[in-house]
C-alpha cells in the first residue's frame, strides 16, 4: 500500500512540476476573530482558552496569539456558572467570550453520559524468560519478556447515536523509557532496581478503530495509528467486544531477581464517552495528519481540508467527554509466570 501511495503522489505531481510558486493572497475576509478551545470532563473544573486566528504569514503574531482582554462566561443548563464549577453527565455546557478588539465568539455542548465496561478480560502471554549474573557489575538481573491481551465489553445505551474513545497509561515503575540500557553503565547507581515497560500497542488489533477509513484511504496505505475514537455505528444498541493488544512489555529486575520483588504495574485503562464535536474534531486532525486527502490538499492536487469548528466563529471547538477507568494489575500474572517458569514452546 505504501509502494502505491507513494507511486500514486509521484504522477500526480508529475503534473505540476513546470509550474512555480508565488505567494498568493486571496481577496477574502482575514480580520482575525475569538478562538475558543475547551474540552469539558465531568468532575473538573472547565478550563477555557481564548485566543485569536492569524494568517500564516503575520509576521507580527510571533508564537503567542492569546487574547487576554476577553471576557469569557459559562453556562451550565442555562444558568451562568462560577470558576469552580464541576460539570455533570447530561449537562449543557455553553462557553462565550468577548473582546473589545475581536469581537464575540461561543459555542455549546452536551457533556455525555458515561457508559462503564460491562466486563474486562486480560491475560499475559510470555515470549521471553531469561536470567543473567553479570559479574563484572557484581548483580544478577531477571528478565520476562511478554505480549498483553485485554478485552473490554461494552453495553452501548439505545436510541441515541454514541461517541466512544479508548485510552490507556502505565503504571509501576516507568523508568524503563528513561534509563539508556545501551549508552548508561549498568552499575551506576542511577540504574533503577525494577523496570517495567508496559509495551506497544498494537492499533489495529481492533477493526472499529479504523471504521473512520474509507475505501480510498485504505488503498491510499491510511491506517488507524494513534486513532482510538470509534463510534456505535456497528453495534447501536447492543454489545460489542474491543479487543486490544500490547506487544514487546517487558519487567526486568535486579539485585534481587525473584517473584517476591515483582511490583505493582500495568495499566489503566480509560472508556470514554464523547461528544460528536471531540469525535468529529479527532476525524479531522486524522485527516491531515494521516489522510491521503490531507497530503492531496497540501500539495495542492487536491481540494484544502477546513479546519473543525462548532465555535460561532469557525475558529476552536468545544468538546466534552465523561470517563470511566479500570486497573489492569498484572503483578500476580507475572509472579505465576517467574515462580513457575511457565513459558509456552
Amino acid at each position: 500500500m505504501a509502494i502505491l501511495k507513494s507511486e500514486y503522489l509521484f504522477l500526480l505531481s508529475s503534473l505540476v512540476l513546470t509550474g512555480c510558486y508565488t505567494d498568493f493572497h486571496p481577496d477574502i475576509e482575514t480580520e482575525p476573530v475569538l478562538c475558543i478551545n475547551a474540552l469539558v470532563r465531568t468532575g473538573e473544573p472547565i478550563d477555557v482558552a481564548v485566543s485569536r486566528t492569524w494568517c500564516y504569514d503575520d509576521a507580527a503574531a510571533g508564537d503567542d496569539h492569546s487574547v487576554s482582554d476577553a471576557s469569557v462566561t459559562v453556562y451550565a443548563n442555562g444558568d451562568i456558572c462560577d470558576a469552580g464549577y464541576i460539570p455533570a453527565e447530561g449537562d449543557r455546557i455553553a462557553i462565550t467570550a468577548e473582546s473589545p478588539v475581536y469581537g464575540y465568539a461561543g459555542a455549546e455542548v452536551d457533556v455525555p453520559r458515561s457508559v462503564p465496561m460491562a466486563a474486562v478480560r486480560y491475560s499475559v502471554n510470555p515470549t521471553d524468560l531469561w536470567a543473567l549474573y553479570e559479574p563484572e557489575y557484581g548483580f544478577n538481573s531477571l528478565c520476562l519478556e511478554f505480549d498483553v491481551s485485554i478485552e473490554i465489553d461494552i453495553d452501548d445505551p439505545a436510541g441515541i447515536d454514541n461517541y466512544y474513545r479508548y485510552s490507556y497509561i502505565s503504571f509501576g515503575n516507568s523508568d524503563w523509557n528513561d534509563y539508556d540500557q545501551d549508552d548508561g553503565d549498568m552499575s551506576d547507581s542511577s540504574r533503577p532496581e525494577i523496570m517495567f515497560y508496559a509495551g506497544s500497542f498494537v492499533y489495529d488489533s481492533e477493526p472499529v478503530f479504523g471504521e473512520h477509513i474509507g475505501v480510498f484511504e485504505s488503498i491510499m496505505g491510511g491506517t488507524s495509528d494513534g486513532f482510538t475514537f470509534f463510534t456505535d455505528r456497528q453495534f447501536s444498541g447492543g454489545r460489542y467486544t474491543l479487543h486490544l493488544e500490547y506487544t514487546g512489555a517487558a519487567l526486568r529486575m535486579f539485585s534481587k531477581p525473584s517473584c517476591d520483588d515483582v511490583p505493582d504495574c500495568g495499566l489503566v485503562i480509560t472508556l470514554s464517552a464523547v461528544s460528536p464535536e471531540y469525535y468529529n474534531w479527532a476525524s479531522y486532525v486524522w485527516q491531515v495528519n494521516s489522510g491521503p486527502l490531507g497530503e492531496l490538499g497540501d500539495t495542492g492536487l487536491g481540494e484544502p481540508l477546513w479546519g473543525y469548528s462548532n465555535v460561532s466563529t469557525g475558529a476552536g471547538v468545544v468538546a466534552a467527554q465523561t470517563s470511566v477507568s479500570y486497573t489492569v494489575n498484572l503483578k500476580n500474572l507475572m509472579q505465576d509466570i517467574i515462580s513457575g517458569g511457565q513459558m509456552d514452546e
